[in-house]
């Protein structure tokens, strides 16, 4: 934005499925959220056959509203109350700017997350960050929503049978998908030209998806104003796609460079074959084992058999009354992975107590922990690219008409030449993949930025470790809370000690 070189126009994430009707018809169904010229929508346009967010996941004042800042209920500010840093103790925070939940706002959080939206019981993540990993943001910025597909009614295919009514009418229709969303960026020199973003698709619906694609429609004009020499091209090995300028410079003469999404994380397949080579077989998110055995318990220092953690008022201090063993020793053994289903462990910023659920220090992999089931990225035996076609923009190249959408663009093992010299767009995909009722997939991409090439190719590369790592490398501490008071003919600075107890994901 600030070089004034534009390098994105549109990228809409959608969702392709083969359903049966109870009439015996094949369909093919296509949720998206296009919104450029022959978009698919009805007629009269009356509401959108795609995808539409759904309530709760944000503050909107209405059907969701703020968080209350009276934390402990005694009408005054406390410290660590004034989430939105203004001075005041606000019964109700206010989301003027009506984002979506973004970690670094509170004011757009919800005053209790949606119940089955994370791990642990309900509550214990009010007035705190309902992060992918737990209670807490790992990223430097996130955001979060929830979408479905209950507004597409194009089609007589009822997910819910009982549930045939048009969508105005309160019905859910569609082919009953709901989407998690969640947008990860960091400063960090390593990522700082990537965004991530993870597809959490589950079937909600009462019928099995037994054939379904994943995938995006992009339209990147490389180029201020200069839209008109595009080209794009894939890489397989990768699974990245891409797209350039064919002459390198925007209408201003300056350079350009190249822009591309890349999968992360693909969906899955169990058919006894090492889809991604990898050396595991059929690995899951969903099977209750930690199938590539990384999780690690915590450290029995004292060799008891129990977790001993002995610093109950976090100082770093062996105080009197915390020898809660009597062995003399101030025992504070390292959780590791074991930290319990909020994912938080002693001197991370917002732990409070143990879990309340047990599972904090109780030697046996949990929900929530790292290093297992939906917080171990690398556990999915992926599928990769399966697809790829770039042409023009608008018309026939877009997800107007779910059918030849589906035969002509996105069916796997459809590869073309790139096009190029003129304003193209590009469709990718993975498939096919089974979600049973209730079950889950993943799908996590990179929006990759460099100066060529390999400069994407190299950044791709790096953010796979990463995001195998489970989001894992080094970080600065978090900053302090910083006062200035006022003196005779001085300023005090005062400010907490959150630096120096807080805690490095790889060090410890």
């Amino acid at each position: 934005i600030g070089s004034g070189v534009t390098y994105g126009f549109e990228f809409i994430f959608w969702v392709a499925s083969e359903v049966i009707t109870e009439t015996g018809d094949t369909l093919h169904i296509i949720s998206d959220r296009y919104t450029g010229g022959n978009r698919d929508v009805p007629s009269p346009e009356d509401h959108n056959w795609g995808w539409e967010p759904l309530p709760g996941y944000f503050n909107d004042g209405q059907i969701m509203k703020g968080i209350n800042e009276d934390i402990n209920g005694n009408d005054v500010l406390d410290e660590g109350e004034d989430l939105n840093a203004n001075g005041e103790l606000d019964n109700e925070l206010i989301n003027n700017i009506e984002y979506p939940a973004m970690s670094h706002l509170p004011e757009t959080w919800p005053y209790d997350w949606p119940e089955g939206s994370f791990v642990g019981e309900t509550g214990t993540r009010r007035n705190k960050w309902n992060g992918l990993f737990g209670a807490f943001v790992r990223a430097d910025q996130e955001s979060y929503y929830v979408m479905d597909d209950r507004s597409n009614d194009e089609f007589a295919y009822y997910p819910f049978p009982e549930d045939t009514l048009p969508f105005l009418e309160g019905g859910r229709r569609g082919v009953g998908v709901q989407v998690e969303v969640r947008n990860f960026q960091w400063s960090n020199p390593l990522a700082e030209d990537i965004i991530i973003t993870i597809y959490l698709i589950k079937n909600v619906s009462e019928k099995p998806l037994k054939k379904n694609i994943v995938g995006m429609y992009v339209d990147a004009d490389i180029g201020q104003g200069d839209s008109g020499d595009d080209i794009s091209s894939y890489d397989e090995i990768d699974d990245i796609t891409y797209q350039w300028d064919l002459d390198g410079l925007d209408r201003q003469g300056r350079r350009t460079g190249y822009f591309g999404f890349a999968f992360l994380q693909s969906p899955g397949l169990i058919d006894g074959i090492d889809n991604d080579l990898d050396g595991m077989i059929d690995e899951s998110q969903e099977d209750g084992i930690d199938n590539d055995g990384d999780w690690k318990s915590f450290t029995d220092t004292n060799g008891n058999g129990v977790w001993d953690f002995e610093d109950l008022n976090f100082n770093g201090i062996f105080d009197p009354g915390e020898d809660l063993n009597g062995n003399g020793v101030f025992d504070l053994e390292n959780l590791n992975d074991d930290v319990g289903s909020d994912g938080l462990a002693p001197y991370d910023q917002g732990y409070t107590n143990p879990d309340p659920d047990g599972t904090e220090g109780n030697g046996a992999p949990d929900l929530g922990e790292p290093n297992f089931e939906f917080t171990d990225n690398d556990e999915i035996d992926q599928i990769g690219l399966t697809s790829f076609t770039s042409g023009g923009t608008g018309g026939i190249y877009v997800p107007q008409n779910d059918e030849d959408y589906w035969q002509t663009r996105i069916v796997p093992g459809q590869f073309t030449d790139a096009a190029g010299g003129f304003d193209i767009s590009f469709t990718y995909g993975s498939g096919f993949f089974a979600i049973d009722t209730g079950a889950t997939e993943s799908f996590a991409i990179a929006s990759l930025f460099g100066n060529d090439f390999e400069d994407i190719l190299r950044n791709k590369r790096t953010m796979q470790k990463i995001y195998d790592s489970d989001f894992n490398f080094v970080k600065p501490p978090l900053n302090p809370t910083l006062k200035a008071i006022a003196g005779d003919g001085k300023v005090y600075l005062v400010w907490d000690d959150i630096a120096e107890n807080s805690r490095d994901p790889i060090y410890g």
